[in-house]
């Protein structure tokens, strides 16, 4: 990656890095059907588990990082955000859940995920640390949903 710019990147292309690189050091982080699903991607794009890319500067160093999410079954989501340094790209974040919303505030990824407990979710705050050079959990609260709406998806 000469270029530094992770949007040049496809990012069906990284995530089958990332699982390629995953299944060298330990076992795949997906089911086997999401896997089949994310193989079939190219061919069937209307059942891909993996979403759109997002692009978000979550380093504070003016350069966006690469956000993907994939869909797994009962309604898991796997958040990757990835960044380029050095010309290599490089996971900085990985949450696993059941995930309601993901959104980006202020530069720190936010992730909404239900407690189980009726009225109230689970936010995660992941904030970037230079010394780690990761995303780290900042903040976790139980929060009462703005919205119990059908329109709050994933």
């Amino acid at each position: 990656m000469p270029s530094g710019d992770i949007r040049t990147l496809d990012a069906l292309d990284v995530v089958n890095a990332e699982m390629a690189e995953e299944a060298r050091t330990r076992t795949s982080p997906f089911e086997t059907s999401t896997e089949r699903g994310i193989a079939r991607c190219a061919a069937e794009p209307e059942h891909c588990p993996v979403r759109s890319p997002k692009y978000q500067d979550l380093t504070h160093d003016g350069q966006d990082e690469l956000i993907v999410g994939v869909e797994e079954t009962r309604h898991r989501l796997v958040v990757w955000a990835f960044m380029v340094q050095g010309g290599v790209v490089h996971r900085i974040l990985e949450t696993v859940g059941m995930s309601l919303s993901v959104e980006v505030v202020e530069g720190d990824p936010v992730i909404r995920q239900s407690t189980g407990y009726p009225g109230y979710d689970r936010r995660t705050v992941y904030s970037w640390d230079p010394e780690e050079q990761t995303m780290n959990i900042r903040k976790i609260e139980l929060d009462r949903p703005l919205s119990s709406s059908p329109g709050r998806t994933p």
